[in-house]
């Protein structure tokens, strides 16, 4: 009988998990939903700044970033705006320093696939950054650089599913 209670009050416990592991799924989806529909009533780059600085960092709070826009005349790319005050990565750097740019897919420095530092980190020393590029019909327009903010590591599983839907809209 006490074995039966046990097992029934671990399945209890798991059931709650997976409850609120689902609640936080739909809160992050909504919260992507309402980016999106911000995103796409901007007119200017004041009102992109406005909608990122807004939104990221509510679906990444244990990140800080950037986000770069390509200056097609000069070459470079510049940020428009950052959250939560990274340490990483320079104001304006050449597409060629970014190796997320260069192979057009992310790029990370630490965890499972670690990799060497982009150029545009300088001689900052950061434990771990990802680099994703912000890509339009197979051209790069744009990276959004991320750091953890903190001790915790910013890019776990339930947080780097997200990232592709972000960087798409």
């Amino acid at each position: 009988m006490a074995h039966a209670i046990r097992i029934f009050r671990e399945n209890g416990l798991e059931r709650q998990r997976l409850e609120e592991e689902r609640a936080r799924d739909r809160a992050t989806r909504d919260l992507l939903a309402r980016l999106t529909n911000r995103l796409q009533g901007c007119d200017t780059l004041d009102d992109l700044a406005q909608v990122v600085v807004r939104f990221v960092p509510d679906l990444l709070p244990v990140a800080g970033g950037r986000l770069y826009l390509l200056d097609k005349s000069r070459g470079v790319l510049t940020e428009l705006c950052c959250w939560l005050n990274p340490e990483g990565s320079t104001d304006e750097f050449p597409p060629l320093s970014c190796w997320a740019l260069r192979r057009g897919s992310s790029h990370r420095l630490a965890g499972t696939q670690r990799d060497v530092p982009c150029g545009h980190l300088g001689d900052r020393m950061v434990a771990d950054a990802l680099c994703l590029p912000l890509i339009v019909q197979r051209e790069a327009v744009g990276l959004l650089y991320l750091e953890p903010h903190g001790d915790i590591s910013a890019f776990d599983a339930s947080v780097e599913v997200y990232l592709p839907m972000l960087t798409e809209n």
